[in-house]
């Protein structure tokens, strides 16, 4: 494997990590109501397929469209490289937000991973 295709797959690999973890802190986040606290989803979009669809199959369907999103752009020359690094960056920054939120947010509410701290 090259050095291109061995550093976008690293890339992709980090996106890859970096929703599961989204996933899983918006799932501790939301999962039940935290006395004293008003939890909401911040992101419009996510906010709507919770409400349309519930909390766990929306992040199914997030994770399954996650998935396909990142197919796409494993495709080697479905973008050019600049492109793809791009797409890349600009996912991880915005998902890597979100984590960093959404675990202050649980530090904040007392929310441990299995039950409230």
């Amino acid at each position: 494997m090259d050095a291109k295709r061995k550093a976008r797959n690293g890339r992709i690999r980090v996106v890859a990590l970096l929703t599961t973890a989204d996933h899983l802190t918006t799932w501790l986040g939301l999962r039940r109501p935290v006395d004293g606290f008003v939890v909401h989803e911040a992101n419009p979009y996510a906010a709507w397929l919770f409400d349309f669809a519930g909390l766990v199959p929306g992040l199914v369907l997030d994770s399954v469209a996650t998935f396909w999103e990142l197919l796409l752009l494993v495709t080697p020359r479905r973008f050019s490289p600049e492109w793809n690094t791009a797409m890349l960056a600009s996912v991880a920054v915005a998902t890597g937000h979100a984590v960093t939120n959404n675990l202050f947010a649980s530090a904040e509410l007392g929310i441990a991973p299995f039950g409230v701290a």
